[in-house]
């Protein structure tokens, strides 16, 4: 259905079988459609980190949830891209957790990133047990599909329908230092280096 809504058609795939689950890979081509492309790599020091919607506590622990449910924010980012009160530099979609998606961004630009923990949009934990605060579940969960981007100018508070939160700043990058450090409401600063979920080769 969702990909219906954005004419998406499903037309085949690669099905590997095992002695699990079915475990199916998913490749998606598109086109930019008059909108330029927003890469990761144009991050500059001075610019503020944003993302949208809620982050964090996406499942339950029956492994139900908003990640269920979730809207590709197609039409969102092609908004962003040509919001004429900002200048958009980078943008990444929020899938393996904020602090690691985050550093992707980083990686590309030569920058590093600072986030404060207070400002995050954390969504309510609901039933999902967890001994740890929202916060932590914000910068380190997956499956979010939220979109997260640097831009110097004043981004919109809502776009959309979908609210739209500053979160921290892109600085310049030091030799050997944390390229993502959270900050919480004491000043306190925490590297966030191997914390979200990491994709292996098998190498």
């Amino acid at each position: 259905e969702t990909a219906a809504r954005y004419h998406c058609p499903l037309i085949g795939g690669d099905i590997a079988m095992w002695h699990q689950r079915l475990l199916l890979s998913v490749t998606v081509l598109a086109e930019p459609a008059g909108v330029r492309p927003i890469l990761r790599s144009g991050a500059i020091p001075g610019d503020t980190i944003y993302v949208t919607g809620s982050l964090g506590a996406a499942w339950d622990a029956e492994g139900k949830g908003p990640h269920l449910d979730a809207e590709p924010r197609l039409g969102l980012a092609r908004s962003l891209a040509t919001h004429r009160a900002m200048e958009l530099h980078a943008m990444i979609d929020l899938s393996d957790g904020l602090a690691g998606d985050l550093r992707h961004i980083c990686e590309q630009s030569g920058v590093a990133a600072e986030v404060e923990l207070n400002r995050l949009p954390c969504r309510p934990a609901g039933e999902k047990p967890s001994s740890y605060p929202p916060e932590q579940h914000a910068l380190y969960d997956g499956e979010d599909y939220e979109l997260c981007f640097c831009a110097t100018g004043s981004a919109p508070a809502e776009l959309e329908g979908v609210p739209i939160t500053p979160i921290g700043r892109i600085t310049a990058a030091t030799g050997g230092g944390a390229l993502v450090t959270a900050l919480d409401a004491h000043g306190q600063r925490t590297a966030t280096e191997t914390a979200s979920w990491e994709h292996h080769d098998g190498r």
